[in-house]
Order: structure tokens, then sequence, then C-alpha cells
């Protein structure tokens, strides 16, 4: 899939989109960040709550990812559908790519078809992790 400037107001590119939950190893964030460029960084998750995760970012330690392909994607909107492509985490040396579906139910939450991510809420920030990486164009 290519990346594509998203050019659309049916999502903001502003800041981050996030799930919290409490699963069986405690507290998890998953999140989602979109550039206004089409490239994207995450379906990651930490286990630590949203408060921390923004202190990450604000301490520039996302740095580190730029040569992590499993952390980057690509983004296209169609309608009010959002389709990411990204690379998977095998824990080898081969990365497989995979699609995640969301339907944008307004500007700032996504509804995606993997219960893992569920639906997303934004969060916009300050300082947002530079979409530099040693992957996508």
């Amino acid at each position: 899939m290519e990346k594509s400037s998203s050019g659309t107001t049916l999502f903001r590119t502003d800041g981050l989109y996030y799930r919290t939950y409490r699963d069986e190893d405690g507290i998890n964030t998953k999140f989602f960040i979109p550039y206004q460029n089409g490239v994207c960084f995450g379906f990651w998750g930490n286990s630590a709550g949203l408060e921390d995760l923004i202190e990450s970012i604000n301490n520039g330690d996302f740095d580190r990812y730029k040569d992590l392909p499993y952390i980057w994607g690509v983004y296209n909107v169609t309608g009010d559908s959002l389709t990411v492509e990204k690379w998977l985490s095998t824990g080898s040396l081969k990365y497989p790519s995979y699609r995640y579906n969301a339907k944008i139910l307004n500007d700032t939450t996504l509804l995606f078809d993997l219960p893992l991510f569920g639906k997303m809420h934004f969060f916009p920030l300050e300082i947002k992790p530079d979409s530099t990486n040693a992957f996508i164009d």
C-alpha cells in the first residue's frame, strides 16, 4: 500500500489515538500516531497509562524507534474508512505486513476491526515524535 497525504478533516493528525485497558498483566495502552503525510507510528503498547506514554513522547524517548520497521506503517482514507498497513514483529528478521481497518466515527474516535485495538480516542500532543524513519520515504 502506498502512503497518501491524509488531507482529510474526518480525523485529527495533531496527536495520537489510544485505548487503555486492564488485562491479566495490568494496565495496557495501545496507541496509533497518524501523520499528515500518510505515515503512521504505532499499534504498539506499553504497560502504563496515557500519562506515562505522553511523558515518554515529551522526553524524546521515541527517537530510538526510528530504526525498527515494525513500528512504522502507512495509511489511506477512503470515505469514512481508514486502512493501515504496517509491518509485524515476528521475533526474527522477517517482518510480514498486515492491514488494519477502522471506521472513522468522528474526528476524535476510530473503531478498529481488531478487538485488541477496538475503539481508540484522540489525545492532542504539544510535541509529536518525528515521522522520519529508515523505511518509508
